[in-house]
């Protein structure tokens, strides 16, 4: 192990499942607005601000940091900008990217501030793994305090990681002054895959870090110091940064007022959880899925029994709260609320990614209940007429000035503009609407027969970057070439084959309209080998409308179509 620390190593990987029985929520909750802070962005993964500051951070998973400043103007150029040294995400779908962002409890003085992103796979690293974690600290500008310096990186901390999911990354710092930093599992499905510990798996393999809840100081030692009474401080076989472990990808983390650490953690194929969290505490994972016994071989039936231990004969701690997949897939954490609100004051505001299928995003609100898990109710979203909120999740953050934040994004993966970041305000100060279900047509025709839909489409060297997925009906392609080289678009499918009579020079932007029925189709560009270059996606066509994960894939925040595997789909993000 090595402090700049280097970890064999994670992701952020969500699920759609089987629908399962749940535990009882009670009645629908509260009707809550949402008020836009910000838009236009690609995939908003986390918001911060300096003690003390008025300015709010906004970390779009891409690579860039952006500034709402106290009017509420967000700036034009942005605090900061990494996209230059982490690895080309998927914009189809990808848990890697930028993911998480914590300013120094004395940054009025010092500057320094931190952030947590996936980079290009080291060399040291196996050569069959996926990339390489980075936690790295930077300092703001001497001369612009809306600027970073991006000269003054230093890697404080380097996890590899085997797959491209479960990263964790929402790094944070405690009411302690020390920094926490969760790690998911390594990523793939069940935590069995290669760079997971056979028959044991890395979420209770505490010899590394995956899977874990870290704590470190960063203003003691080189690159940074164990605090003290961290609960294996000074061991010489588990890694002295360890603070709690049995994770599969906690999304998520965040501190209340009384210095809880709660932590949501996505789940395999049934269930969901929120934890909070303790000092060298075993969450269970992958023994247990939320409160349920798991066997990695069978994932979608829990055993009657498994262990109550772990490997050393710890107990394993259950979670506060669990949801199954009826009633939505992946959880994402959450803050205690502490807003404008006065009905959610004190209650733990979380959601999942989606309900099902596409853009279909829920909020809820968690209250302790006597003893067991805690009580939570669905939240009606007063900007829309049907309560819905129709966006993907991708977190929820406490800003600067307390109030709680909604991260979303209409698509699955990191592309687009329709990322944006709202505040939980009262019913009468709610916003626009926030997105469109599907509607149905006259007499008696659904959304899929009636639907015209515009899909913009962007080429470059070397990806199509569009929806992978979208509703049956007529539908417009607008497509640009923002590459540096001329480019195609071709679409083969349920009988269609279709193409620009002209390639689109660099700069150029074609249109193009056809009737897709449901199905399955081949998009590629057909200029060279720019299609075996990466420049393909497979398109479904959805009669519901709604953006469908592909069953028997393990997909998890937007939906997961890399190497996991398991039977369901686990994405967010």
């Amino acid at each position: 192990m090595y402090r700049k620390a280097v970890y064999a190593g994670v992701a952020f990987l969500f699920l759609l499942g089987l629908a399962v029985n749940s535990r009882p929520t009670a009645a629908q909750g509260p009707g809550i607005g949402l008020a836009q802070l910000a838009s236009g962005l690609v995939a908003p993964v986390d918001l911060d601000s300096p003690p003390g500051d008025a300015r709010t951070f906004i970390v779009d998973q891409v690579g860039i940091i952006y500034i709402v400043d106290e009017t509420g103007t967000m700036l034009p150029d942005p605090f900061l900008n990494i996209q230059d040294r982490m690895v080309q995400l998927d914009p189809n779908y990808d848990e890697r990217g930028l993911l998480g962002l914590a300013f120094h409890p004395d940054f009025v003085n010092n500057g320094r501030f931190y952030v947590f992103y996936s980079a290009p796979l080291r060399a040291e690293a196996p050569a069959d793994w996926n990339c390489t974690n980075h936690l790295s600290e930077f300092m703001v500008s001497a001369d612009n305090p809306n600027m970073a310096d991006p000269n003054t990186e230093r890697v404080l901390l380097m996890v590899d990681k085997p797959q491209m999911n479960h990263n964790g990354g929402d790094i944070a710092f405690g009411p302690d002054g020390f920094l926490y930093i969760p790690l998911g599992d390594g990523g793939g499905a069940n935590d069995t895959d290669i760079g997971h510990t056979e028959g044991l798996g890395n979420g209770q393999d505490i010899t590394n870090v995956l899977g874990s809840i870290l704590r470190i100081d960063v203003n003691g030692g080189d690159p940074y110091g164990i605090p003290q009474d961290n609960p294996f401080a000074g061991s010489a076989d588990v890694p002295n940064e360890t603070f709690a472990y049995g994770f599969r990808n906690p999304w998520r983390i965040s501190f209340d007022d009384q210095g809880r650490l709660f932590v949501a953690d996505a789940g395999q194929d049934l269930y969901e959880e929120v934890s909070i969290v303790q000092a060298g505490g075993n969450y269970g994972w992958n023994i247990k899925e939320a409160t349920h016994c798991f066997d990695p071989a069978n994932p979608e039936t829990p055993p009657a029994d498994c262990a109550t231990t772990g490997a050393g004969g710890e107990a394993l701690v259950d979670p506060v709260i669990e949801f199954g997949h009826d009633q939505g897939l992946v959880v994402v954490g959450g803050d205690t609320y502490t807003g404008s609100v006065a009905d959610l004051a004190g209650l733990y505001i979380f959601s999942n990614w989606s309900a099902g299928e596409g853009p279909a995003g829920s909020l809820f609100a968690a209250a302790p209940a006597d003893g067991g898990l805690w009580v939570f109710n669905p939240l009606t979203i007063a900007n829309n007429a049907d309560g819905g909120l129709h966006l993907f999740v991708l977190a929820i953050e406490k800003g600067g000035d307390g109030e709680t934040y909604v991260l979303t994004s209409g698509m699955a993966g990191p592309s687009g503009n329709t990322g944006a970041v709202w505040r939980i305000v009262p019913v009468d100060q709610a916003g626009p609407p926030t997105g469109a279900p599907a509607d149905s047509g006259e007499d008696g025709e659904s959304a899929a027969e009636t639907a015209e839909t515009t899909v913009d489409v962007s080429l470059v060297e070397f990806a199509i970057e569009m929806p992978n997925s979208i509703p049956a009906g007529t539908v417009t392609f607008n497509v640009t070439n923002n590459g540096t080289v001329e480019h195609n678009f071709e679409i083969e499918g349920t009988g269609l084959e279709q193409v620009f009579e002209m390639n689109l020079q660099p700069g150029e932007t074609q249109t193009m309209t056809v009737d897709l029925p449901a199905g399955t189709y081949e998009v590629y560009c057909p200029v060279g080998d720019h299609h075996d270059q990466g420049m393909e996606l497979e398109l479904t066509v959805t009669e519901s409308g709604e953006a469908a994960a592909e069953e028997g894939e393990d997909t998890e925040a937007p939906a997961d179509t890399s190497e996991d595997s398991g039977g369901g789909t686990d994405s967010l993000y």
